[in-house]
C-alpha cells in the first residue's frame, strides 16, 4: 500500500460502530515507524460531471492529529526523477509579467511523481485557475545524482537571469523541451521523456 505501485482506496469511520465513509484514491505522503504504523494520506480530486461548480469532486480531507513523543523516517535511495514543471492556466495572475510566450516554472526532484505533483497543487484550492503540471522528466539511478542535476539546472538559470528564488524560474516557452538536458550528469534514461505526449 505504501510502495505507490498499486491504487489504494481508503475508508474511514469516526468510531468503533459508525459506518465506513469513502475517502477516494489516496497515496501515502509520510509514515512513521509506530506500533501501528501511521500513515499520512494525500488525496487526489477526480474529475466528474457531478461536481461542485468549480470542475472537481470535493474529497474529504483532513490534516493528522496532534501527536507527540519520537518519530522516526526511514528514507530509501534509488531511481530518482528531475522533473519540470509548468504553472498553467491564468498563471499572469499571479506573475503579471509573465505573457503567453513565457512560463513559470519549477525544477526538482521525486522518487514519486503524482505524489510530488499533488503536494506543489496541494496549496490551489478547488476550483483555482491555476495548476502545476508536469512537463518533462529524466530519470537518474539515485537521488544523489539527480540533486547534482537539479543543482546544475537551477545554477544555469541563475547565470541566464531566468531564476527568480528556490526550485522557480521563468523562461521562454521555446526552451523548455531542451532544459533538462542542461546538466551534464548522466541520467539512467539517456534522453528526457515528456509527459504530456
Amino acid at each position: 500500500m505504501l510502495s505507490g505501485t498499486r491504487r489504494v482506496h481508503l475508508f474511514w469511520r469516526g468510531k468503533l460502530d459508525a459506518a465506513f465513509t469513502y475517502a477516494g484514491q489516496a497515496s501515502a505522503v509520510e509514515v512513521t515507524d509506530t506500533i501501528p504504523v501511521e500513515v499520512r494520506w494525500a488525496f487526489d480530486a477526480v474529475e466528474s460531471a457531478d461536481d461542485n461548480g468549480l470542475g472537481e469532486v470535493p474529497v474529504w480531507r483532513r490534516g493528522p492529529p496532534p501527536t507527540t513523543g519520537t518519530q522516526s523516517i526511514v528514507k530509501y535511495d534509488g531511481p530518482t526523477q528531475l522533473y519540470l514543471m509548468t504553472l498553467e492556466g491564468a498563471a499572469d495572475l499571479i506573475f503579471p509579467a509573465i505573457g503567453k510566450d513565457l512560463a513559470a516554472i519549477k525544477v526538482g526532484i521525486t522518487n514519486h511523481l503524482a505524489r510530488r505533483l499533488a503536494q506543489i497543487n496541494f496549496g490551489f484550492p478547488p476550483g483555482s485557475s491555476v495548476r502545476w503540471r508536469l512537463h518533462r522528466t529524466r530519470t537518474y539511478p539515485s537521488g544523489k545524482a539527480a540533486f547534482a542535476a537539479e543543482g546544475e539546472i537551477l545554477e544555469a538559470l541563475r547565470v541566464a537571469r531566468r531564476w527568480i528564488g528556490g526550485e522557480f524560474a521563468v523562461l521562454p516557452r521555446e526552451e523548455l523541451d531542451g532544459l533538462l538536458t542542461l546538466a551534464s550528469v548522466e541520467p539512467r534514461v539517456r534522453h528526457p521523456q515528456s509527459v504530456d505526449g
